[in-house]
């Protein structure tokens, strides 16, 4: 299903799928500041199309994001250089962009909200971002939407949460035969 929907938007049958075309067409959502880094990191060969490895690489990454893994995304766009900070200014910013507005009483009671909660620097370390999503989840809405809307134009939300379900329960068997192990070693020590 994956591959009809990228020869879909294949136009000119050259194994690509432009940035263009992936927003409008394929999400139907705006492509912003967030939409351009997420394509980003997947790191295209051609800065401004998909091929179909790069393609699935984007939607098998962004589906599969639980709204804990947005958040540290939209945290790691700021803190590029791993200082452990986002600067305000910047994250006012991105959130105007985000909305794709400078006008909405909501947006800005959760930037006030932050501006509170300022430490006097200025910046804002991962858990304020947390904290600020969990006060005004509207902030960060767009995000989410986004990912929603990767997710119904593919393989449909209940393909994603189900997928995303098995590589939970995977992670837990794997980490309950880890702690299994680790027992074992400890009793083996112990003789």
């Amino acid at each position: 299903k994956m591959f009809m929907l990228f020869s879909k938007h294949d136009y000119l049958g050259l194994q690509y799928v432009t940035r263009d075309d992936l927003f409008d067409k394929i999400l139907e959502e705006p492509r912003g500041l967030l939409g351009n880094r997420m394509v980003d990191f997947v790191h295209p060969q051609d800065g401004n199309s998909l091929r179909f490895g790069e393609f699935l690489d984007f939607f098998y990454t962004f589906c599969l994001f639980e709204p804990i893994n947005m958040l540290k995304f939209i945290f790691h766009m700021f803190d590029n250089e791993d200082t452990g900070f986002v600067d305000g200014t910047e994250m006012r910013h991105f959130v105007y962009a985000l909305h794709q507005t400078h006008e909405n009483s909501t947006i800005e009671q959760g930037l006030k909200y932050m501006e509170d909660n300022d430490d006097g620097d200025g910046r804002f370390e991962y858990h304020q971002i947390v904290d600020m999503h969990t006060k005004f989840p509207v902030l960060f809405s767009p995000a989410f939407r986004l990912i929603v809307q990767m997710r119904r134009n593919s393989l449909g939300e209940g393909w994603w949460v189900e997928k995303g379900l098995q590589r939970y329960e995977s992670k837990l068997a794997s980490a309950a035969n880890d702690e299994k192990n680790r027992k074992k070693e400890v009793a083996k020590s112990k003789k």
